[in-house]
């Protein structure tokens, strides 16, 4: 499985758009086949700073999603709303703890 974390910072006076805007995307992620988590999270200490944790069945699978027309349009419409440049990270998973269960 592939893991895809991501760490977004809103600009000052932007972070209710910032969040809309990225949540925007759960319904239509949701459809997707191969997406086993797509979760967003905010910042407890930073305010603006979310933080996605994301895991997908291959690589393929994160491909086909990078490239959804919806996907690329939050793209396009985060850069007014972003104070920084995504912070992406690709790992590979290598164990669960519900593995262990």
């Amino acid at each position: 499985m592939i893991v895809l974390t991501a760490v977004i910072q809103a600009k000052p006076g932007k972070e209710q758009e910032l969040k809309n805007l990225l949540m925007s995307l759960f319904p239509k992620v949701s459809q997707e086949v191969g997406v086993i988590e797509y979760k967003l999270h905010s910042a407890q200490s930073v305010p603006g700073k979310f933080f996605f944790y994301e895991k997908y069945r291959d690589r393929q699978t994160l491909d086909q999603h990078s490239n959804t027309p919806y996907l690329q349009d939050v793209f396009s419409k985060m850069d007014g709303l972003i104070s920084e440049k995504p912070q992406v990270e690709l790992y590979e998973e290598l164990v669960s703890i519900a593995e262990l269960r």
